[in-house]
């Protein structure tokens, strides 16, 4: 199923690892991606990461942080 994006015409979205890996390397990609986002695929992002990940401070801290600080960007 592909997602449709408004924002940017090059319609960009996060792709994720099929091994869903976690490690530093990984959420630095994520960061990268997250920085020049949009709105629209911050929010694809945060949907989507929630079929990838399970999404809790007690599983996945980094994963779970990550999300916080993508939401807390909604704001600015």
């Amino acid at each position: 199923m592909d997602w449709v994006l408004l924002g940017k015409s090059s319609g960009e979205r996060y792709e994720f690892l099929e091994s869903r890996n976690s490690d530093a390397e990984e959420l630095l990609r994520m960061r990268q991606f997250l920085q020049e986002a949009t709105l629209e695929e911050k929010q694809a992002f945060i949907r989507n990461i929630q079929y990838w990940y399970i999404v809790d401070p007690d599983y996945n801290y980094e994963i779970w942080s990550l999300v916080q600080e993508v939401i807390h960007t909604f704001n600015e």
